[in-house]
């Protein structure tokens, strides 16, 4: 399984994928993590990824330009095949086992870190478009970005039937 992670801060993943479970799940060839910068989407020379919310309200939101850009970006290297892109909320569904094991059925996701306030909401509105219906799929968990992309990866993983687990 390929997991594709959107996040502003990939070298966060680095130590989590070296060790435990993950590691014995990249080495056997069950699970292959691919880290994107999101401020590698930007097109601004700060490389600008959030914004105050449309509206109003406390603190920052991710612009959903570099997300979409980057999904676009993820669709063209996929050449056609369809694939779930997860918007990693607390406002989302809860990971549940019979979650893990219907994303293990899977062949690849792409995960969206979201980080400050939340994420606009035109990304969760709209980028299901060029995938399946319901390929925004919120989870949640309490943990930071790495806790939720830990979690989730060691449950997918070990819903694979020849996982590492």
């Amino acid at each position: 399984m390929i997991f594709d992670v959107i996040t502003i801060f990939p070298e966060f993943f680095s130590s989590i994928l070296e060790h435990g479970l993950l590691k014995r799940a990249r080495a056997s060839g069950h699970a292959e993590f691919r880290l994107h910068d999101l401020r590698d989407y930007t097109e601004d020379r700060h490389r600008t990824v959030d914004d105050r919310p449309f509206g109003g309200g406390p603190g920052m939101v991710f612009k959903p330009e570099p997300i979409f850009r980057a999904v676009e970006t993820l669709n063209k290297d996929a050449k056609g095949a369809k694939f779930p892109v997860i918007l990693l909320s607390p406002q989302g569904r809860l990971l549940t086992q019979a979650v893990a094991q219907e994303l293990a059925r899977e062949s690849r996701l792409a995960l969206v870190c979201g980080r400050y306030e939340g994420v606009d909401e035109r990304v969760a509105e709209h980028l299901a478009t060029g995938n399946r219906p319901d390929a925004i799929q919120k989870v949640r968990l309490g943990a930071g970005r790495d806790g939720k992309l830990t979690a989730m990866a060691m449950d997918i993983t070990a819903g694979v039937p020849s996982s590492v687990a």
